[in-house]
């Protein structure tokens, strides 16, 4: 077997120059010690994964250069220390696309149920049924894309489909863990979905039961009253009538958010105790 001094990649026998730097391959790296390139990148990446790498101890000494003959940087670590380095560096990425998975989410579940909190008291509602779609295709689409990688990378492995590396196993570490991330967090909008499809369940029920009471027991006459003087001063009807209507229902169900409250009163309870005040003042 050959071995590229710089890269460090093995090559089949009859192969005489690395097809990465263009380095004269060697029988063996006994006698190439000293730094060589672990991963190639942007500066500031590569010194983040220098941090990285010395923060647990996973090597002694690092350096980040620019390498003029390839135009590019490259982080370099002692030839002894590679291996650890590489195990640690598949670490990294895996931690990294971690907490990018797991952003994405805190936000994403931040912004569904910010419905609730009182950041979004006039949002317009949306069904937590209709978000559960949302995350269920979202989901299927990100583990799809996760297996079918994991797919291609099985076969480029097998020699199915025939890819040209300069180091094959950081290759498929980097996109073996990507892939395996996208299936995770494919799982997880799953499991989102599955508590959406529950919420949503709870939110038909409650707006049932709110329109219900609308219709048994507000009675337009005993909020016309209610309004009284506001009417008289001025105020315009609408909000006033609409403001009796949402105190009336946040009374008697506290636990509902204000996106479903002004929903109920929007879709059915205005229009049910006053559409014929409102078709009188059209006429007017």
């Amino acid at each position: 077997m050959a071995w590229c001094p710089k890269c460090r990649n093995e090559y089949r026998e009859g192969i005489k120059v690395c097809a990465d730097c263009g380095q004269e391959l060697v029988e063996t790296l006994e006698d190439t010690p000293g730094m060589i390139p672990l991963y190639f990148g942007e500066e500031k990446d590569l010194l983040e994964i220098k941090e990285y790498l010395l923060k647990n101890n996973a090597i002694t000494d690092a350096d980040v250069r620019f390498d003029s003959e390839d135009s590019q940087y490259e982080l370099l670590v002692e030839a002894d220390s590679m291996d650890e380095a590489k195990k640690m560096l598949r670490v990294y990425f895996m931690d990294k696309l971690s907490k990018e998975a797991a952003n994405t989410e805190e936000e994403t579940t931040d912004k569904e149920d910010c419905d609730s909190c009182e950041c979004n008291k006039s949002s317009v509602y949306v069904s937590s049924k209709a978000k559960a779609e949302d995350f269920s295709s979202s989901a299927w689409s990100l583990i799809i894309v996760g297996a079918v990688g994991l797919i291609c990378l099985l076969l480029s492995v097998k020699g199915v489909i025939n890819i040209s590396l300069s180091n094959p196993v950081l290759f498929y570490s980097v996109l073996g863990i990507m892939f395996i991330a996208f299936i995770i967090a494919g799982i997880s909008s799953m499991k989102r979905s599955k508590e959406l499809g529950v919420k949503g369940e709870e939110e038909e029920k409650l707006i049932k039961d709110v329109t219900e009471f609308g219709h048994k027991e507000l009675d337009k006459e005993s909020l016309l009253k209610e309004a009284g003087e506001s009417l008289k001063d001025g105020a315009d009807s609408y909000f006033v009538k609409y403001e009796l209507i949402k105190n009336e229902l946040t009374k008697h169900f506290p636990e509902a958010s204000e996106s479903i409250i002004d929903h109920v009163i929007d879709t059915d309870l205005y229009d049910f105790l006053f559409e014929d005040m409102e078709d009188k003042n059209k006429e007017k």
